[in-house]
């Protein structure tokens, strides 16, 4: 009788470690997509900032559409770049 309760608690107490792993997984899970969702939002204003100012300065120096359509492939290549350069640093410290 006494082993029976003895393999009880040590079960309650492994069920108690998994629920807590489960539990700190959840909440990286849930800030992870929280930050993807608030990076996503920053990445339109972005977006949308660079158009206006891309636009403006090309209406100010009177550039013809087809420079402005490459300078907007700069533009995003540059941004592509930027982007999987911060992906890879953070999953480097997202893995420590």
């Amino acid at each position: 009788m006494i082993k029976k309760l003895l393999d009880k608690t040590d079960i309650d107490e492994k069920l108690i470690g998994t629920a807590k792993k489960i539990q700190k997984e959840y909440k990286k899970t849930l800030v992870t997509a929280l930050s993807a969702g608030l990076a996503f939002i920053i990445a339109l204003y972005t977006k949308e900032f660079l158009q206006t100012l891309l636009g403006l300065i090309l209406t100010k120096l009177n550039i013809s559409e087809t420079l402005g359509i490459i300078s907007q492939a700069v533009v995003a290549l540059v941004v592509i770049i930027v982007c999987v350069v911060g992906i890879v640093v953070l999953s480097g410290i997202g893995s420590k």
